[in-house]
């Protein structure tokens, strides 16, 4: 038995533990992610982050406590169903099909979205959304690039309009920034915001001032377990945060 996920209109992680054999990595782990916030997800390395977004999206499968998205217990679907449900992740590496081009990586992303919810095409054909993502993210000169050929920043930016191009309902971004040069940060960004309305969004960075300047709210945690959850002014003058994590200037 689980406990039940509160209703919330994103994604809601409920009182989640993760054992692997006798060693626990999350602890009794609370946090809902709504629609219309950037949520962030900060701590130390080996803080259990990544088991997090693995956890959420299905890759394993909790100890204890449960998962909600859009209202619905998802805690025992697996990971084709919960995408299928209208979530969707970016991993550190991008996941790409490399012999294909850019805009045909993003079509299929929003053709599979359209499948699984049911959207009608007839108002809103599919090539609408997939060139509304390639301007977002300013990929329309490389729309017909290959993808292996293109370089690493420009890689994680169309594996991120696929991810927007999939998610109806929540989005889990693993150090989307990780690797960029400053202007393809900016970039990033700008389409991680251009999201922000539809979408619950839990991203995942090391980057502090990415997520103090992006986040609407931010959980912290440490070796498995919450420390707070609260804005990036909180954050920054929590004293258990400053010992944790973020360090004291000298």
């Amino acid at each position: 038995m689980h406990d039940s996920a509160v209703a919330v209109d994103g994604l809601s992680l409920r009182n989640v533990g993760k054992r692997f054999g006798t060693i626990w990595v999350l602890t009794d782990l609370n946090i809902d992610v709504h629609r219309g916030e950037i949520h962030g997800l900060i701590g130390p390395n080996g803080a259990g982050k990544t088991t997090v977004i693995n956890i959420a999206t299905g890759i394993y499968q909790p100890t204890s406590g449960s998962i909600a998205l859009g209202g619905t217990d998802v805690t025992r679907m697996p990971a084709h169903l919960r995408a299928r449900h209208g979530l969707g992740r970016s991993f550190q590496g991008a996941r790409l099909f490399d012999k294909l081009d850019v805009r045909t990586n993003i079509r299929i992303s929003v053709e599979q979205r359209r499948r699984h919810s049911g959207e009608s095409t007839a108002s809103a054909p599919v090539l609408a959304d997939v060139e509304t993502l390639m301007q977002q993210t300013n990929l329309d000169a490389v729309a017909s690039r290959e993808v292996g050929s293109l370089p690493y920043g420009v890689r994680k930016q169309v594996e991120l309009a696929r991810s927007c191009g999939f998610a109806s309902r929540a989005l889990l971004l693993d150090e989307p920034t990780a690797g960029l040069a400053p202007d393809e940060i900016d970039r990033v960004l700008g389409i991680i915001r251009s999201n922000r309305d539809r979408l619950a969004i839990l991203i995942v960075e090391h980057d502090m001032e990415v997520i103090m300047s992006m986040c609407d709210r931010i959980t912290v945690i440490d070796a498995g377990r919450t420390l707070m959850t609260g804005t990036p002014a909180e954050v920054q003058q929590d004293p258990d945060v400053i010992s944790a994590y973020l360090g004291v200037d000298e």
